[in-house]
């Protein structure tokens, strides 16, 4: 009876120790770290919280294993089972802060390193590896054999998963290459385009502007000629092509298309205002004359609206200025 009233005192122990840690420390610090916007700070608390329940306990139960009357066997037992129990907790915990810290590290250096999921899994990995090694010595597990067993083995894998890891690789020169970040608008040389979502093991997402997602192979990427709107800068420009009679008073032509310009970029959300439309006469065929105006957008998304409200306005003006479009017109 003795022995079980110290198991429950030093059980209710070390949890309300724990609950205290973690509700009255690390709750409020993790509180002021969240306003004081220190990103490495809070995600040291955010790793630890609700793990110091755990490791209060064990500490408990390892103090309590010393006062109780028990064979050193037992009490040998006991405390591999609670080193065991710590290595795995203390593993999780430092593989969820690394994973933090990466994503940290990638957000402040935005026009260096996109935000992807393959490094932050990759730091989560390292560390579960290492946590691995550290168990199995622990335990009195050799770890030289194991190292040489997968080396040899390493091969067999390797050749049975070239696709995996060549898409692996690829995701890693993506990142290292900086040409293709998550955030990014890019068309790819078959068609499809949109803005990048994440570069994971395997694969590349796209979202493309009808809200579906393109995966494409890593390997495919970096083998594969695509356009990135955003490099150098987000910022591009846009023709919109009008054919009009070749009848028409080409002066007049200009001087509206950049009146209707100049209403468009300052009714347009997305366009440069502080850029002046530019018109170009392009070609002359049977189907009439073909003109070209050119304006810039913040962003590649922002091109679609200008161009509609733009050939909206502009097709209501030649109408009341008696400007005529051909009969038929050319796949511009």
């Amino acid at each position: 009876m003795h022995n079980y009233l110290k198991i429950a005192l030093f059980l209710t122990a070390g949890t309300f120790t724990g609950l205290l840690i973690d509700q009255l420390i690390l709750k409020k610090l993790l509180r002021v770290f969240e306003r004081s916007k220190r990103q490495g700070e809070e995600a040291v608390v955010w790793s630890l919280r609700y793990w110091v329940i755990l490791w209060a306990i064990l500490i408990a139960s390892d103090i309590l294993v010393g006062q109780i009357k028990l064979e050193s066997s037992t009490v040998k037992g006991f405390r591999q089972f609670f080193c065991i129990v710590a290595i795995i907790s203390v593993t999780i915990a430092l593989a969820r802060l690394s994973g933090k810290l990466v994503d940290i590290s990638i957000a402040k250096l935005k026009t260096a390193l996109p935000g992807v999921s393959l490094l932050t899994n990759l730091a989560r990995i390292t560390v579960y590896i290492i946590g691995g090694l550290v168990l199995l010595h622990t335990l009195g597990i050799s770890i030289a054999p194991i190292l040489t067993g997968l080396g040899i083995g390493g091969v067999a894998v390797a050749l049975a998963l070239q696709s995996t890891l060549t898409n692996l690789v690829a995701g890693i020169q993506i990142i290292a290459g900086g040409k293709l970040k998550v955030g990014d608008y890019v068309k790819l040389e078959t068609g499809e385009e949109g803005y990048v979502e994440d570069i994971t093991w395997s694969n590349t997402l796209i979202r493309d502007l009808s809200n579906n997602m393109i995966v494409v192979p890593n390997s495919r990427v970096t083998t594969s000629i695509f356009k990135n709107y955003y490099l150098p800068d987000a910022e591009m420009s846009v023709g919109v092509p009008i054919v009009v009679s070749v009848e028409a008073d080409l002066n007049k032509v200009e001087r509206l298309c950049v009146e209707v310009g100049k209403e468009v970029i300052q009714e347009v959300p997305g366009a440069v205002k502080t850029f002046e439309p530019i018109v170009r006469f392009s070609s002359l065929s049977e189907w009439g004359l073909v003109v070209n105006v050119f304006f810039r957008v913040i962003n590649p998304k922002d091109q679609f609206l200008l161009k509609h409200v733009f050939l909206k306005k502009i097709t209501t003006k030649f109408q009341e200025e008696g400007i005529k479009f051909p009969i038929r017109f050319p796949q511009i």
